[in-house]
This record gives structure tokens, sequence and C-alpha cells, in this order.
């Protein structure tokens, strides 16, 4: 959107129901946003919108990045479904936790061609 949102186009608070663990792909995340030159993606601005974006998301379920999802029809279970994330990050202390949270994305290098 590059920053030209109004209140007319803005989607508010997304409330995710689904959160995919992206963090074994960040790094090709970003070199594909590198890519996008129509979308004015490449560089700093393709970190900081995974920073944001997806740090944000992830924050919210103990993982550095996670794309948000949200289901159009609610699932159904004969069962209810164990969270496989949630059960392996309660045997996590705390300390260790955090540290695995403080991968940036802005450590990936930029390897497109020279930016404006």
């Amino acid at each position: 959107m590059n920053g030209q949102s109004t209140s007319l186009t803005d989607e508010g608070a997304r409330h995710a129901n689904v959160l995919v663990n992206i963090t074994p792909v960040v790094d090709r995340k970003i070199k594909a946003m590198d890519c996008l030159q129509s979308q004015y993606y490449p560089g700093d601005l393709a970190r900081k919108v995974i920073e944001d974006v997806n740090g944000r998301m992830g924050l919210h379920a103990r993982m550095p990045y996670a794309e948000a999802f949200q289901t159009f029809y609610p699932d159904g279970y004969k069962h209810l479904p164990a969270n496989e994330h949630l059960l392996k990050v309660s045997d996590t202390s705390i300390g260790d936790g955090l540290e695995r949270m403080r991968i940036l994305a802005g450590e990936v290098p930029y390897d497109g061609p020279p930016r404006d």
C-alpha cells in the first residue's frame, strides 16, 4: 500500500486464527520481496515489513516470524485438536524462548540491484 492507507481502506486489527511459522524460510521470503521491484519492497523496506508484519504475528505465538490467516468457515472436529506448537514451547524455558525470538530480518543481505 506504500503508506497510502485511508480510513476507508484500512483493514483494522487482524484476528488470525491460523499462524504458519515462517521462521525457517524468512530469508527466502525477504529475498523474494527484494525481487518485487514493482511493489517497492526491495532492501531495507522488505526487512522492515517482515519485522513489523510477520514479527508481530509471530510474537503472539512465541514464533520469531509467522504468516497470519483467517479461515472463512470454522473448522469442525470430532475431538479437540492439540496445538503441536504450544505443546513444544510449553517445555521451553522463558530464557531459551526469548533467545530463539532474537532473529532479525535486517541481517539478511540485499543482493539486488543498487537502490536509489
